[in-house]
């Protein structure tokens, strides 16, 4: 009877996945085909041709991005990813972080904070390159769905049970509704919040992956208009 269960989970999530795969190409290919038209119809000149094929290239970019990420998700969820397990500082991986993803924040006016207590060194064995993508995807994320004059905060220290080193992103933006909050790990989900701004869906389901493949869990808390 459990088998029969995750066999039909699976089923569903396969279908599930399939659907939205198929939903997110038909939208870059029918602007291309789009695109296309346009230059057979129009003008003959070399440069309508050359802006078409850079409209092109710009659209394959956004297609390889996305299945790339998908083939990184299988391959974190499956146990097969060939990173190196080596010891990595957390507070020196979040401090980094915040360097890069701080000048995004202040091109839109956010207040942006490095907690103090990433001071201090935070041991874990773990995949460098891995952690680093999902610390990333959250930081995108929070500047992405924080208006204009919002706050956000990270900070990574040692959990309440003294077991494991926690990092936590918080911020102000838009929040998550509570219907939504179970699935925002899901592959190819959007809350009806996000559906105005660019992405597939896939930033939180990777650092879901990554975080997993790393003997590690990943939690959300938020309400609509609470961050």
């Amino acid at each position: 009877n459990e088998m029969i269960v995750k066999i039909q989970a699976l089923v569903f999530e396969l279908k599930m996945v399939s659907d939205n795969i198929a939903h997110d190409l038909c939208t870059p290919l029918t602007r291309m085909r789009a695109m296309a038209e346009v230059a057979v119809g129009g003008s003959q000149d070399i440069e309508s041709y050359k802006e078409v094929a850079y409209g092109t290239i710009e659209e394959c970019e956004q297609l390889m991005r996305m299945i790339k990420t998908m083939l990184e998700i299988t391959r974190s969820e499956s146990g097969i990813s060939n990173h190196i397990k080596e010891e990595v500082d957390i507070a020196k991986l979040v401090a980094m972080a915040y360097e890069i993803f701080h000048p995004l924040a202040e091109d839109k006016q956010i207040d942006f904070k490095l907690a103090a207590s990433c001071a201090e060194p935070l041991l874990v064995e773990g995949d460098r390159l891995g952690l680093q993508r999902a610390v990333s995807n959250l930081l995108d994320n929070a500047i992405k769905y924080t208006g204009v004059g919002g706050r956000i905060e990270i900070s990574a220290g040692i959990s309440e049970d003294g077991k494991a080193v926690s990092i936590v992103v918080s911020d102000n933006g838009c929040g998550i509704g509570e219907k939504d909050l179970p699935h925002v790990f899901d592959r190819f989900y959007r809350c009806d919040s996000s559906r105005t701004m660019p992405g597939y869906g896939l930033g939180l389901c990777l650092a879901h992956a990554i975080v997993k493949a790393n003997n590690g869990s990943v939690a959300v808390k938020s309400a609509i208009g609470n961050g």
